[in-house]
């Protein structure tokens, strides 16, 4: 049976919950019950919702939320490059067969234009973001390799 009073995290509830159950059962009977049942369906709620998410699927998220952040950056670096071609302070070089194949709402929508400096800086961020991932990864393996001693 569930007891009323502060739930710990070594208590193995996991919520943070005081039910007033000395001072209410001082007043009557019936409120005993009352927090013992919440607090019994609060651990069973806790058990029901939280323990499928200790198996979230972490790193599958990181990937995703790491392409969604490739995804902005590419769209912001776009947009500053066009914002710089408007103000004149880089040119514009028009290329009109991407004209064609670009329709106007990609530049509305993901800041892809069809002039040679917007499509230049989005490749290069893009290439930064990518590469700076290899670099990682090969000094990760550089690090464990040391580590092991090989």
């Amino acid at each position: 049976m569930a007891t009323c009073g502060w739930a710990t995290p070594d208590s193995g509830s996991g919520e943070s919950l005081l039910l007033a159950c000395d001072f209410l059962s001082r007043q009557r009977i019936g409120y005993v019950v009352v927090c013992v049942r919440v607090d019994v369906a609060v651990s069973r709620i806790d058990d029901n919702v939280l323990e499928p998410s200790l198996h979230a699927p972490y790193r599958r998220m990181l990937i995703l939320t790491g392409v969604m952040l490739g995804a902005v950056l590419l769209v912001m670096v776009g947009e500053e490059a066009q914002e710089m071609q408007l103000a004149h302070w880089i040119p514009t070089t028009a290329l009109p067969r991407l004209a064609v194949l670009i329709p106007p709402w990609m530049g509305l929508w993901f800041s892809v234009f069809h002039t040679v400096e917007t499509l230049v800086s989005q490749a290069v961020a893009a290439l930064l973001v990518v590469g700076s991932y290899f670099v990682a990864r090969v000094q990760r393996r550089f690090i464990a390799e040391v580590s092991r001693g090989v």
